[in-house]
């Protein structure tokens, strides 16, 4: 029993220092953590802060998108605007480009009318079974026959028509042509055959010119074709 106890007093001092040593070790690994700790919550503030900026900015960044969504949008709308006017300028660039053949048209029709007339211009024309007359643009031309015996007269409702609203074909020797100088008539007879009847009778279609100038114009026109025996007698103003 001496002798453990002695044994266990001659232990002590080496647990002591044992003790010692790990109570020293353990004081170091304490403040070693605390450190680091310390590190970890200085790290951790800086990221807190970090990820306050990013989110600062990724609000900018959505805030710019929905700004640069606003100004997409507006240029498609002002994309659209332009595209549905520039379709409309188009088809009326379309419509004004046919209505200028067709002026074009027009007009080498009437030029080549004219240019193959004895005679053309305005005319009040009254014909057989019409109470009132109507001004027309007229064209008098020599017929198609062979032995250049007819010609026809041909009226348009605008001088660029395709076609004549009347056409007279009048025969040399058969259908009449006389003139009242002083109103500036032109009346024309011709025959019309019908079956019944005994002997043919006559539908008269009258022109009347504006002026002197235009009455000669056509009087001289039915004479080169033959329809009158005497040149009209052209009054001078004094």
């Amino acid at each position: 029993l001496i002798k453990n106890q002695l044994d266990a007093v001659a232990r002590e001092p080496v647990e002591a220092e044992r003790w010692k040593k790990s109570c020293g070790e353990m004081e170091t690994s304490v403040a070693d953590k605390a450190k680091t700790l310390k590190e970890l919550q200085k790290a951790d503030e800086e990221q807190g802060k970090s990820v306050a900026l990013l989110s600062q900015y990724v609000r900018c960044l959505q805030d710019e998108g929905k700004l640069r969504d606003k100004q997409r949008d507006r240029l498609l709308s002002r994309s659209e605007k332009a595209e549905e006017q520039s379709r409309l300028l188009e088809a009326t660039r379309q419509r004004e480009r046919s209505k200028l053949k067709a002026v074009e048209d027009g007009f080498g029709r009437c030029v080549g009318r004219i240019t193959q007339s004895v005679a053309a211009g305005l005319l009040h024309i009254k014909s057989a079974g019409s109470a009132e007359g109507i001004d027309r643009f007229s064209v008098l031309r020599l017929g198609q026959s062979e032995d250049c015996s007819e010609a026809l007269l041909e009226v348009f409702a605008e001088p660029s028509d395709m076609w004549p609203v009347l056409a007279l074909k009048l025969r040399w020797g058969k259908d009449n042509v006389t003139t009242e100088d002083s109103n500036f008539l032109i009346n024309i007879d011709q025959k019309i055959d019908q079956e019944e009847a005994t002997k043919a009778e006559l539908e008269r279609t009258q022109l009347r010119c504006d002026c002197q100038a235009e009455f000669c114009k056509w009087a001289c026109g039915f004479y080169h074709l033959g329809f009158l025996t005497t040149m009209p007698k052209l009054q001078l103003k004094s």
